[in-house]
Formats: C-alpha cells, structure tokens, sequence
C-alpha cells in the first residue's frame, strides 16, 4: 500500500473509530487528561504496527485492545506513584469484556438520540440547542424567552426523560435504565 494511502486509510479508521477507543480509555481512568494522553500514545503505537492490521477484522477492537495495553501501562505507573486510586486488572479485564460484548453501544445511542431529536417539534429542539450550547446560561434562555428559570428547567427536565425515553424504545431497552 503506498504511503499517502496507507496513513490516509489509517487516519479515516482511527477517525471513524475516535469515540469508541478514547471513550474505553475515559471509562478505565475517569480522568480526561490522562484518557487524552493514552489515546494520542495508542494512536502512535496503531499507526507503528498498522502494517500488521489484518483488513477485514474490526479496527475498532483491535485499537481497544492497544488501548486496554496502554491503559494498564499508565495504571501500572499511577498504582507505582500511589496518587490514585486505579483499577485492578481484573476489573480492566471485565470492563474489557463487556466493552467487546457492545462495540457499537455508543453509536447505536447516537443514532437513536439523532431520530429522537428528530421528533421534537422545533421548539423543543430550539430549547435543548440553546442550553446545551454553552454560549447561554438557562437564566439566559429564560429571560429571552419570557419564560422563570424554574420552567425552562422543568421543560428540560421533561425533554430529557422524553428523549431517554425514546432512545429506549428505538434500542429495545426499555426498563432497563
């Protein structure tokens, strides 16, 4: 494979791929910075070995598997400092477990919340975009809207239920949360 299509094939999977390897790391550390750097060292140690990648297996469960390495290396170091509190490895080796039995949990719930969204009525969706925005305090919305802080919190309030609601349904989960 030439080199300009190698790395653009490897920049496209591990793009297609962002979400599910840093979200495995962010959910074995809990801490941002450090799920940050062992993602930018897994990514160089999957662009290192992209020559082994085996077409046609999962991109994604192969980065987690470097990424479940890489996590134990940092939680190896962290447990050697005693700065933390980390996992044990037979906790990493459950979560790893399950993370494998669900590797495409969190792009189903981002599909299901995109046709969720769709089913608000415009100002609903208005409502969410502008206090999720960060640009606006929901006093802010509020007041713009002629509207008490108490009920634009309710209205949220009731939007989201709606919306975990529905993610639910199109996920055949429901009960379960």
């Amino acid at each position: 494979m030439a080199d300009l299509t190698r790395h653009e094939d490897f920049s496209e999977r591990l793009r297609q791929n962002y979400a599910r390897v840093y979200g495995y790391i962010l959910s074995l550390v809990h801490d941002t910075n450090d799920a940050y750097d062992i993602f930018q060292e897994t990514a160089l140690a999957l662009w290192q070995k992209y020559d082994d990648f085996q077409p046609g297996y999962s991109f994604g469960a192969w980065a987690c598997g470097f990424a479940r390495r890489k996590t134990l290396e940092h939680l190896k170091a962290a447990r050697r400092r005693r700065d933390r509190a980390v996992f044990s490895e037979e906790l990493i080796e459950a979560l790893t477990e399950v993370q494998a039995q669900t590797p495409n949990l969190l792009a189903e719930r981002e599909d299901a919340l995109r046709h969720c969204l769709g089913e608000l009525t415009g100002r609903q969706r208005e409502l969410l975009l502008r206090c999720y925005d960060g640009k606006h305090s929901v006093r802010q919305v509020a007041e713009e809207s002629g509207r008490t802080t108490h009920s634009v919190y309710s209205s949220m309030r009731h939007l989201r239920i709606k919306l975990l609601e529905c993610i639910d349904r199109q996920l055949g989960t429901e009960g379960e949360s």
